[in-house]
């Protein structure tokens, strides 16, 4: 059976309410599944979260993976608008190396992300060793004067930074940042590269609360794009994953005693 209802139940119908894939029924004993109905749970676990009595339990998302919450909200509104803020690109590192359990950390945050169908399938990569970091944006360097000198108009844009890591030596490319963190996904999946980037704005909101910057790797993501096969083979993947995000890691440089402004807030009821 996919589902277990014990004693507790008082058949508010909650479950059956909130299942998206409206395959839990109630009758008068209570919630149940039928089996042919069966395949259609995505396993979100929401049937299982919502229920007041702790009576629900799900074979494929059980209760005992579940965390209790003493209240809900779990945080005021202000303090989530600070937390959310304090997210920044940061582009001035210390050489300073981060302790592997906390980049494991921010990416275990991120699978909580919610995803297309509860569908999921996102991995990480975490390069730590910054030389590699470092080949690598000169990787992204050559690849930008390949497509300068190749005529190619929307490259134009890529001079300056080309111009100033060649003249320099300064990695314009990730910044100095000692780490490099993906997220990538199957290249079949449906919704895979949408959700590994939806999973690193997780990521990246953990790693500011854990006291660690980091900003999204663009001209990086450009590359990957452009070239999957190649930056692949330098990290020895397989052919069948692709990139959907791509952020660098580190400790900031620099410590910030403000929260920086945006534009207006541009919204419209209709």
């Amino acid at each position: 059976m996919m589902i277990t209802v014990s004693e507790k139940c008082i058949r508010c119908g909650r479950c059956a309410a909130v299942c998206p894939s409206m395959i839990i029924e109630m009758d008068a004993s209570g919630p149940f599944v039928r089996e042919k109905r069966e395949k259609g749970c995505i396993v979100c676990g929401q049937c299982v979260s919502v229920c007041p009595t702790g009576a629900f339990d799900h074979r494929l998302a059980p209760l005992a993976g579940q965390t209790e919450l003493s209240a809900f909200p779990v945080a005021g509104p202000e303090m989530t608008e600070h937390i959310l803020r304090s997210v920044r690109s940061v582009r001035n590192y210390r050489e300073k190396p981060v302790d592997p359990d906390l980049i494991r950390r921010i990416a275990d945050t991120a699978r909580f992300v919610p995803t297309g169908r509860n569908t999921q399938g996102v991995s990480f990569i975490a390069l730590m060793d910054s030389a590699k970091v470092r080949v690598l944006s000169e990787k992204v360097v050559d690849w930008m004067a390949e497509m300068i000198d190749g005529g190619a108009e929307w490259a134009k844009v890529y001079k300056g930074v080309v111009r100033v890591q060649r003249e320099t030596g300064k990695d314009m490319i990730f910044r100095g940042a000692p780490h490099l963190l993906l997220a990538v996904a199957d290249r079949t999946h449906p919704y895979g590269t949408d959700n590994a980037r939806l999973g690193m704005v997780y990521a990246r909101t953990q790693a500011a609360a854990l006291g660690l910057g980091t900003c999204w790797a663009g001209f990086f993501e450009i590359y990957a794009k452009a070239c999957p096969e190649e930056w692949s083979a330098f990290l020895g993947l397989s052919d069948n994953r692709t990139l959907g995000a791509a952020v660098m890691v580190g400790y900031p440089q620099f410590e910030y005693y403000r929260l920086v402004d945006r534009q207006p807030l541009k919204i419209e009821f209709i």
